[in-house]
């Protein structure tokens, strides 16, 4: 249960940072800033909800997102608890790695691609 509820946290951090992918031009996608403002409001909301243990707000927000029924089907009122205990996980490990001064293979969120695996980046020491 908790791989996936760590997948689905993945992949939530993904979609979200989707938005920030297209603005930058990596692959097909293109979007205006209004839409992207849009993306990073409810990415935002969806964090804050996340962060207050509010699983509705959580739900009515994700309902909304491109793949908001897979990550639905994944994560319950039952089990939401978890996520906002991995969302606050993950948060102590990113400020753990920031203190040592450590990135993430891919680079930092928001770089997404542009820095990450296809130009060679997989040492987070650089």
């Amino acid at each position: 249960m908790n791989k996936k509820i760590t997948g689905v946290a993945i992949f939530t951090i993904a979609i979200l940072a989707m938005g920030v992918f297209a603005f930058q031009g990596a692959g097909r996608f293109q979007i205006d800033e209004e839409t992207l403002a849009q993306m990073e409001e409810t990415r935002t909301n969806i964090e804050e909800a996340i962060e207050n243990a509010d699983f509705e707000t959580w739900k009515n927000l994700v309902e909304e997102t491109p793949m908001g029924d897979k990550m639905l089907e994944k994560i319950t009122e039952d089990n939401f608890p978890t996520l906002v205990e991995l969302h606050n996980k993950m948060k102590e490990v990113k400020e753990l790695r920031e203190e040592l001064g450590i990135e993430m293979p891919m680079g930092k969120m928001g770089k997404g691609m542009k820095n990450g695996f296809h130009r060679g980046k997989m040492n987070p020491f650089e």
